[in-house]
């Protein structure tokens, strides 16, 4: 199924929202043009059921106040499932230029074609590292290396991000089998956890702390990582992320659990399980968890475009001649040539 099919009927409702509504949203900026004074006013004007309405994804019902509809894509390597877009190499190959201004035009060309297809939300880059030889998903991150993963991932991210889209970097974290991602259960110890697979998320929120991170499936610890409060503390208090969380689709097993332990766009949850209007407020949850939730999502939406350049109707084809050489120039620099040393003989003086 098309990803944007898939999203916006299914998931969310797809709205044109009208200039009036706009102008609130962008009213917030009259005094003060930062992404948090913004959202700050936003939030005063938003009842505690609008500020539900937009952690559980249900736009449609924040339309009045002109907040935007968020249109999501895979984006690692061009836009997953749709066609005239350009092909890039695969983010592993990616990493093997060891080339951060070549990552950050990947990274522009991409943010370009997914505003040009509709979309304002990329999910990606992908950071998680590679630890597993078998994982079906190892193509899609950068490799072994935090270093190299993180440095890319954030000229990546703010490359993205430039285009006036949002970018989602993921998944957070150690996340590294395919094998019964939804139930496994991943035990590592905390500095292994903190210095190396956080590491590269480290570099990303630095680079740029507004953008949003996608939770990952499995359970770090016997807790989901959706439901992981110990996680959203490294990163929001620890690492210092001001955008918003958002589960993998269908993580975890309790959106309620979810969004009492730290996830802010708590709507994309089990398969089959939504949060019902109301079950978010009247002491479900704490009202500061729901108004910083709120705010998270609006802060990466002002930070980042969405209120001020919404995106133009889909173009079929986006595809550019520069954007098909700088995919051929990108699979040229990843290309590796493994040469072996000639024998040499152990004896003294040969």
């Amino acid at each position: 199924m098309n990803r944007r099919t898939f999203l916006t009927a299914a998931t969310f409702t797809a709205l044109a929202v009208t200039m009036a509504p706009v102008a609130d949203g962008r009213a917030a900026a009259a005094s003060d043009p930062t992404p948090g004074s913004r959202a700050d006013a936003l939030l005063a004007r938003m009842t505690a059921a609008d500020k539900e309405s937009l952690v559980r994804c249900d736009f449609a019902a924040v339309a009045h106040l002109g907040i935007p509809a968020l249109t999501m894509v895979d984006g690692s390597a061009g836009l997953r499932g749709e066609r005239g877009v350009t092909a890039f190499p695969v983010p592993v190959a990616q990493a093997a230029t060891f080339d951060e201004e070549l990552a950050g035009r990947i990274g522009r060309a991409i943010g370009t074609e997914a505003r040009a297809k509709g979309y304002n939300n990329v999910l990606g880059p992908t950071v998680d590292l590679a630890r597993t030889w078998h994982s079906g998903r190892q193509a899609e991150g950068m490799g072994e290396d935090p270093l190299l993963a993180g440095r890319l991932g954030a000229a990546l991210t703010l490359g993205i991000q430039d285009r006036d889209v949002a970018a989602t970097v993921k998944h957070f974290a150690a996340y590294t089998q395919e094998t019964n991602r939804l139930v496994t259960d991943t035990e590592v110890s905390d500095r292994a956890l903190h210095e190396i697979y956080e590491a590269p998320f480290r570099r990303v929120v630095a680079a740029t702390p507004t953008t949003s991170v996608m939770m990952a499936y499995p359970r770090i610890g016997g807790t989901f990582a959706a439901q992981n409060p110990a996680l959203f503390t490294d990163l929001k208090k620890t690492i210092g992320l001001q955008g918003y969380t958002v589960p993998d689709f269908w993580a975890g097993d309790d959106q309620v659990a979810a969004a009492r332990a730290g996830m802010d766009l708590a709507g994309l949850g089990p398969a089959g399980v939504k949060i019902p209007a109301g079950a978010l407020t009247g002491g479900t949850i704490p009202g500061e968890r729901l108004n910083d939730a709120a705010r998270r999502i609006l802060i990466t939406m002002f930070a980042h475009g969405l209120f001020d350049d919404p995106v133009p109707a889909p173009a079929d084809d986006v595809s550019t001649p520069g954007h098909q050489d700088l995919a051929h120039e990108a699979a040229v620099a990843s290309t590796v040539l493994l040469t072996t040393a000639p024998a040499r003989c152990p004896c003294p003086g040969h």
